[in-house]
């Protein structure tokens, strides 16, 4: 890349559609092109299960297009196998709901998970 002067960087950064509160002169970088440190939080890491429906992710999708009278679907996944149940429901389910399809879906057939994790 050639150097057309002292304004070339900061023609370059409004090339690029952004905006640069500063002249950028040689290689020196403005305040627009720094990359703040992310802040650190003290994360758990999710153990490895053991056994198959020990620890299983469950997620809700809402406002999917009707069918069958259902508009949303309740996923649950077990994080050993990757095997998945998808079950139709709708978007005004409230928390006895939820419990009531996964104990008909899920615990009748894999019995009480460890662990659940919500997405």
């Amino acid at each position: 890349m050639e150097d057309n002067g002292p304004g070339s960087a900061q023609l370059l950064v409004a090339r690029h559609g952004l905006l640069c509160s500063g002249v950028c002169e040689g290689l020196q970088l403005c305040n627009c092109t720094k990359t703040f440190p992310a802040l650190h939080r003290m994360m758990m890491p999710i153990r490895v299960p053991d056994c198959h429906w020990q620890i299983i992710l469950v997620d809700l999708i809402m406002e999917l297009p009707q069918s069958q009278g259902y508009d949303a679907i309740m996923v649950v996944v077990d994080r050993l196998s990757k095997r998945a149940h998808i079950i139709p429901t709708t978007s005004d389910v409230m928390a006895s709901g939820v419990a009531r399809l996964f104990r008909d879906h899920v615990w009748k057939l894999h019995g009480l998970p460890e662990e659940v994790i919500s997405a």
